[in-house]
């Protein structure tokens, strides 16, 4: 079984001719964690529009500024467990080198910190810098991370003879829909479910049935992340309206979240439970 990640060693081998690199999107991230969240001065500058302080003295709070500079935040737990996850997405058309994505200890400080230093003296009055200056402050070498964002284009198979591809080794997808981890412990799930109908002993026709069952699902996520990623990271002065006028019609009418959560939630166990009822 190839659970390697995007850069799986076992999916060239397996793949062949089918096998292509890793698709860039054009967009990389600094990435970090503050643990001990509560123990930290709650404000967060600027006080005013953002309302960032409130919004993430909250148990459980996911956050996305649409900026000029692109910042997406999640506080969760309470007391002591309290953490928050932020990451800065920006526009580049070269990725951090992979020997990069954690380099030396401050390294990525210090790569963020010029990138920070530069947005000023070109856009003094974007109002998520000090926040962004505040997070990096915060958070501790060991929890920061730059790399590049990736996805994987859709295959014609997972699997030769008795070996599978599952997770990001198989469909690697963007982050916008939250679903990369998800995807591959679902794949997990449905696999142990096909061998187990197969009774542990047919493990070729086990793999065929898991990839004929998961193979829509996660293109789907795929593309869905893509499509998502596009309108959050629109630049042009179109873009920006029709991905403003999108989200505020999402928002108020729920829809989006209803959709998430049927494609999300419903769309995995839907399909579980039809397996199972076929038994």
């Amino acid at each position: 079984m190839g659970a390697d990640g995007i850069n799986s060693t076992l999916a060239p081998l397996l793949l062949g001719e089918a096998m292509d690199p890793p698709l860039y999107s054009g967009y990389s991230i600094f990435f970090g964690v503050i643990d001990d969240f509560h123990k930290r001065p709650q404000t967060l500058p600027p006080p005013d529009a953002t309302r960032l302080a409130d919004m993430l003295d909250h148990p459980a709070a996911i956050i996305q500024v649409l900026s000029p500079t692109k910042l997406f935040l999640v506080a969760g737990g309470a007391g002591a467990e309290k953490k928050l996850v932020w990451k800065l997405g920006y526009p580049t058309p070269t990725p951090p080198q992979r020997k990069e994505w954690v380099g030396a200890e401050g390294a990525v400080r210090k790569e963020l910190q010029a990138y920070l230093d530069k947005k000023r003296e070109t856009d003094k009055a974007d109002a998520t810098l000090p926040v962004i200056q505040s997070l990096l402050d915060r958070t501790s070498d060991a929890r920061l991370l730059h790399f590049g964002l990736f996805s994987r284009g859709h295959k014609p198979f997972w699997h030769k003879g008795r070996v599978i591809l599952i997770g990001d080794a198989a469909h690697a997808t963007l982050p916008h829909v939250g679903q990369g981890a998800n995807m591959a412990l679902e794949d997990g799930i449905v696999l142990a479910d096909c061998l187990e109908e197969q009774g542990f002993r047919h493990v070729e026709a086990a793999l065929a049935s898991f990839y004929a069952q998961r193979q829509e699902r996660t293109k789907r996520i795929v593309d869905s992340s893509k499509a998502i990623g596009w309108l959050l990271d629109a630049q042009t002065p179109v873009g920006v309206w029709l991905r403003n006028a999108v989200l505020e019609s999402a928002m108020k009418m729920d829809w989006y979240m209803k959709f998430a959560e049927k494609e999300v939630i419903g769309g995995f166990m839907a399909g579980r439970d039809g397996v199972k009822k076929e038994e």
